[in-house]
């Protein structure tokens, strides 16, 4: 089953938030959930019993995942890619070249636009 939460990527920030907040916020119907499938698929007893434990698991499962989610949606896909520009900055390898203020309004992306010239 495709989960909405998951994040690749190939992900947005704003998608992986969204994701993680959407965990978060739907955590505590995995309980009445749990239960009520489990409730059908056997009997009651069984789905009151195990499926409140299963419930709750699931339920402290997309709290813990949705919280990692949230906070690590600013988080890069690339990080070293970041620490690799900075290094090549700083040992002069690379000059950022002067941004010109129109260069976004042109359809000019920061790489074309001079941001990292190499």
């Amino acid at each position: 089953m495709l989960d909405r939460g998951s994040s690749s990527t190939g992900d947005s920030p704003l998608t992986r938030f969204a994701g993680g907040l959407w965990k978060v916020a739907s955590a505590p119907l995995q309980l009445p959930v749990t239960v009520l499938q489990t409730s059908f698929q056997r009997n009651i007893v069984y789905g009151t019993t195990i499926g409140t434990v299963q419930g709750v698991g699931r339920g402290v499962g997309n709290v813990v995942t949705g919280t990692v989610q949230v906070f690590s949606a600013v988080i890069p896909p690339n990080p070293l890619d970041l620490v690799q520009r900075k290094l090549d900055y700083m040992t002069g390898k690379v000059t950022p070249a002067p941004v010109s203020s129109l260069s976004g309004l042109l359809g000019g992306s920061p790489t074309s636009s001079g941001y990292y010239g190499r």
